[in-house]
């Protein structure tokens, strides 16, 4: 006994060591022994060389904690039915699935979903929900096919169709299209939301040889419409208010986009003039998801938190809340100003220094083609008060509803377009009204 009570306090410190040296391994740790009991069942399972120091048994524990979870994973899969992984690599992008999961668990799918950062959001919360980081998801054989929101290199091994969902619904700029090739070459679908993105994102596919990137293997591009837009518009009568606040919702701090980007060298400056030209409204600064760890981004935002009339804005899955509370939209090539525009039906302006010249680097970017369909321009800090107060103006009329219902796919019906395409996916067949691209052909057939 005395022996076994030295094992299982060897083997707490060396647990404590993994949680405290990879926190990802908790999310692990809580689907797979939830309990003390389960936790002890655990130890005592796993065989483990008595000679082990306390970071070699910590790692060794790890590694059994990641098998553990795998095999917690494949029992649950049922081989009548078809099963689906739903996977979000980032905080970000989760709401893209909309209500996805529960429609497909109630058509008979097995549903996972899995996420590789640990964000404590209801996404991590729900039923079949597992951490799939540190390179789990390329062991998950099990699964018969998987849908993404943002494209990632972790993905399973297994020949399994794999499905992007576009996470942007208009076209902003792309910055360098090696990022993009390098990892839209291994899909199968890539789902499209727009007729704008359906244009940039067959544009993008003809620059492969421009770009020094090889292609792989056919991929469809599908118009499929937005889960994220239908569920917003479901959402926002609940969270609709009337309230004096104005929001700043700058786009990622990418290295290729900062000739757009404006968090790094005007948002204090832009924050400063909402707070001076009006004190009577509350400014709230929701930085990109994925940015929060940049170093700017992170400064201005405990700069921002203590201002008084301001509030940051750090829920990296969810905006609905801010997005029901603001009377208009400051952003700059964001995507989510047309996500904002089409889901309240409130105005936008656009922070564009140097806009003729962001036009002429981007000619046949519909993103600042239709910019004024939902918003004004400011392309200078003086000009910012006056545009904003023109975009609230009663008399100002933007035309988002109308551009909504002519360029978004399927508006309204996004998931049941989905659920009509999976059982072809799952065939790894051509889907109705898609375009191809076939690098056996010779490239683009569409």
């Amino acid at each position: 006994m005395e022996k076994t009570l030295q094992d299982l306090e060897r083997v707490a410190r060396a647990l404590t060591l993994l949680m405290d040296s990879s926190p990802d391994h908790m999310a692990i740790m809580c689907r797979v022994v939830p309990d003390e009991e389960s936790l002890i069942a655990f130890i005592e399972k796993t065989p483990w060389y008595s000679g082990f120091d306390d970071e070699q048994l910590a790692a060794h524990f790890g590694r059994a904690l990641f098998q553990a979870q795998i095999d917690t994973m494949r029992a649950r899969v049922d081989p009548a039915r078809p099963t689906i992984g739903l996977y979000a690599p980032l905080k970000a992008f989760r709401k893209h699935f909309g209500t996805l999961s529960e429609r497909l668990e109630a058509a008979g799918y097995t549903v996972f979903r899995l996420y590789g950062q640990i964000a404590d959001d209801a996404f991590e919360q729900a039923d079949n929900a597992y951490f799939a980081g540190l390179g789990m998801m390329h062991q998950l054989d099990f699964l018969d096919a998987v849908v993404i929101t943002t494209l990632c290199a972790d993905l399973p091994d297994r020949p399994i169709p794999r499905v992007i969902m576009l996470h942007d619904v208009f076209d902003s700029p792309l910055g360098d299209p090696r990022d993009f090739l390098e990892l839209v070459r291994t899909m199968d679908y890539v789902f499209v939301p727009s007729e704008p993105s359906m244009a940039a994102t067959k544009r993008v596919f003809t620059m492969f040889d421009q770009a020094g990137v090889a292609p792989l293997k056919p991929v469809q591009l599908v118009p499929m419409g937005y889960p994220r837009l239908d569920a917003n518009r479901r959402a926002f009568a609940a969270v609709a208010r009337e309230e004096k606040t104005l929001v700043y919702a700058p786009t990622m701090t990418l290295e290729s986009w900062q000739e757009y980007a404006s968090v790094a060298r005007w948002g204090r400056g832009i924050i400063d003039t909402l707070r001076q030209s009006f004190p009577d409204h509350t400014v709230i600064f929701r930085p990109h998801p994925n940015s929060h760890t940049n170093p700017a981004v992170a400064a201005l935002m405990q700069e921002v938190a203590d201002l008084p009339g301001c509030e940051v804005d750090a829920i990296t899955s969810d905006y609905m809340t801010t997005y029901g509370r603001a009377r208009m939209l400051v952003t700059d090539m964001s995507g989510t100003a047309f996500t904002f525009a089409f889901t309240t039906g409130r105005p936008v302006v656009f922070f564009s220094p140097n806009d003729a010249a962001a036009r002429a680097a981007n000619p046949d970017v519909t993103y600042f083609q239709l910019r004024d369909r939902v918003g004004l321009v400011a392309e200078c800090l003086e000009d910012l008060p006056t545009r904003v107060r023109a975009a609230m103006d009663p008399a100002f009329q933007a035309h988002a509803a109308e551009l909504c219902r002519q360029t978004i796919y399927n508006l309204g019906a996004s998931e049941d377009r989905f659920l009509d395409l999976l059982p072809t996916v799952l065939r790894k067949e051509i889907l109705p009204g898609a375009f191809l691209f076939d690098p056996n052909q010779g490239g683009p057939t569409w």
